[in-house]
């Protein structure tokens, strides 16, 4: 392809298949059962585990849903993670300044 067209071919294709593929996985893959609970559309809980056979999970995911709470960055530091925290923080950021600058 790259001696025909050129090597901005190889970006037109790679970002226009994926492109296409985008109104087929909408229509296909359905939500996650646990973000459905959690929003409260149970009607579209059934209907997907009834399509996999997992009606006895219904319930469960439901109260999962109801009693989840949110955690805060800081939860990060708390519990004796503040270390490893800090260090997988700093070293991600240094791999992202090292890729910024390559």
């Amino acid at each position: 392809m790259v001696p025909h067209l050129g090597c901005k071919s190889v970006f037109y294709v790679g970002s226009l298949v994926p492109l296409a593929a985008l109104p087929v996985f909408v229509w296909v893959v359905p939500e996650s059962v646990r973000f459905l609970a959690v929003r409260g559309d149970h009607e579209r809980v059934a209907k997907i585990l009834a399509a996999y056979a997992l009606q006895r999970h219904l319930e469960r995911q439901a109260r999962a849903g109801l009693h989840e709470q949110r955690s805060s960055v800081a939860r990060l530091f708390t519990g004796g993670r503040a270390m490893g925290t800090a260090l997988l923080w700093t070293a991600l950021f240094l791999s992202l300044l090292l890729t910024v600058f390559m």
